[in-house]
């Protein structure tokens, strides 16, 4: 019997007012005399402490456990915050008579549940990936580096499940599918792989047999690369040169030169400012355009795409010759030869599209319906989502959906059609339409959070942040990444650690004199 529940069954006969001598409350608990006086005066210490007697009952004691765990698991794991701070927080609550809070019981507590996490992992991935064989998978992988450590991951990008997220020792090929293999092989339906043309996740795309698409992140990220910082360093530039003028023609008292050097940098500055704006509008330009339906809710072709993006490109080119920008890793080529990889996927989602509506229906009526005014409202309310913290994005995509539900409300065949079901499709179909591997970026960034939190990444804190990440952490549809992918809803992840973990330890009872003597 361990000693909280000797505790609590002593105090339970207190409680009830059943004044028994220490004896026969021995007989009836089957604990020894000394040991139910000594823990009749420690409980008693315990409630003056706290000022009530709570978390001598069951009910409290589960509270007290389930707090305890509950900050572990979410600040010592999930945030990644050391067992000293954890340990600080508790000694400004009145548990130290309660609960063993010494940094080093919460540390072996962390721990634990690590523990218990990995043996949560590894009894769910099973069902997941046997659900997996006939799902359609929608796949983007990408590696990150932490110090001299490189992470790799391979994540479902519609449902946001990562299958793989390692800490290896290179990334090339090898490595990629000694890793994967064990959870794809299964998959029957990988229908599409984003990647940003790395040359070993290039020959995994063809192994998988599937789909490849080029990243319209990293697409961003070398026009970016190009111009974003060059602005304000050419706008400094000239800032230094106007100080350099004034001071060298004050002296010569020539204003005549100076006013026309300083007419010369001004039509610099404005040079820079036009240059500026029409760069940001294209940047713009390509997150709006990139997708299968247009600005008036029609079908945009993969040729469509393609020549928008030529277009916006040679805009780009047209600035940085205008602005005297250099090109130096010749990044605008790389997009350029991106373009047609990034635009295959509009002609794709489309057959897609009409693959699965031919299962529903054969009406043609009603498919028009279904792709032409029921899609494209929650498309858009996908694309919506996603941009929630920019304001200019926000806004164009606001727009669109407004547009999208008048050509729905109006419809005369929505009255009619409009259920849960084609909701249901409609829904799906959109998350089919993945672009980018952001979702994996992001997962990156807070792995490298991890890694210089913890000084680095163990393989079973890695592992135990995974599982968290599929089977805990929840969207705005108050849905994990597991439930989003298999639409079956797995045991809640923390209540199985406190089923594993039922009760944390007693503090230690220290000799204050013995102490006070030392």
């Amino acid at each position: 019997m361990s000693l909280r529940k000797r505790a609590r069954d002593i105090f339970k006969i207190f409680k009830n007012g059943n004044d028994l001598p220490l004896r026969k409350i021995s007989e009836k608990t089957s604990i020894p005399k000394s040991s139910v006086h000594r823990h009749t005066v420690n409980s008693q210490t315990r409630i003056n402490s706290v000022g009530h007697d709570f978390f001598e009952t069951a009910l409290g004691l589960e509270f007290l456990n389930r707090l305890i765990v509950g900050v572990a698991f979410v600040f010592g794991i999930q945030a990644g915050l050391g067992a000293e701070t954890i340990s600080s927080f508790f000694k400004l609550l009145p548990l130290e008579k309660y609960a063993a809070t010494s940094p080093t019981t919460i540390r072996e507590l962390i721990r634990e549940i690590r523990r218990v996490i990995e043996t949560y992992g590894e009894e769910q991935m099973p069902t997941i990936l046997e659900l997996c064989k006939k799902l359609d998978l929608h796949l983007g992988g990408d590696e990150t580096w932490c110090g001299k450590s490189i992470f790799v991951v391979l994540m479902e990008l519609a449902s946001g499940f990562i299958f793989i997220e390692r800490s290896v020792r290179n990334r090339t090929y090898g490595t990629w599918w000694d890793n994967v293999k064990k959870a794809l092989i299964p998959c029957e339906k990988v229908l599409s792989f984003t990647i940003d043309g790395g040359t070993a996740l290039l020959k995994l795309s063809q192994t998988l047999g599937c789909e490849r698409t080029m990243d319209l992140f990293h697409m961003l990220k070398d026009v970016t690369s190009v111009f974003a910082t060059k602005f304000n360093s050419k706008r400094r530039s000239l800032f230094s040169q106007i100080k350099k003028l004034k001071k060298k023609f004050s002296k010569e008292e020539n204003t005549k030169k100076l006013e026309e050097a300083l007419a010369n940098i001004s039509v610099q500055e404005k040079t820079l400012d036009e240059g500026q704006k029409a760069y940001r509008k294209a940047l713009f330009s390509i997150s709006t355009a990139s997708h299968p339906l247009d600005n008036s809710l029609g079908v945009k072709s993969s040729n469509d795409l393609k020549e928008e993006l030529q277009t916006t490109l040679e805009l780009l080119r047209s600035i940085a010759a205008t602005c005297k920008i250099a090109d130096k890793k010749k990044l605008l080529g790389r997009f350029e030869r991106r373009i047609e990889s990034a635009s295959s996927l509009n002609d794709l989602w489309h057959h897609w599209v009409e693959q699965s509506v031919l299962c529903k229906t054969d009406d043609t009526e009603v498919k028009e319906w279904a792709t032409q005014v029921l899609l494209p409202v929650y498309y858009f309310k996908e694309q919506l989502r996603k941009s929630k913290k920019n304001k200019n994005l926000k806004n164009h995509y606001d727009k669109l959906v407004a547009k999208a539900k008048a050509l729905l409300d109006t419809h005369s065949l929505t009255g009619e059609l409009l259920n849960d079901d084609w909701v249901s499709w409609a829904q799906a179909m959109s998350l089919k339409y993945q672009r980018s591997t952001s979702a994996i970026e992001g997962r990156n960034a807070r792995l490298t959070q991890h890694y210089f939190i913890s000084r680095g990444l163990k393989h079973s804190h890695l592992n135990a942040l995974t599982v968290i990440h599929n089977f805990w952490i929840k969207r705005s549809n108050n849905t994990t990444a597991a439930e989003r992918l298999c639409h079956v809803k797995p045991p809640d992840l923390f209540e199985y650690i406190l089923q594993k973990i039922p009760e944390t330890p007693f503090p230690r009872n220290r000799n204050t004199a013995l102490l006070a003597v030392a």
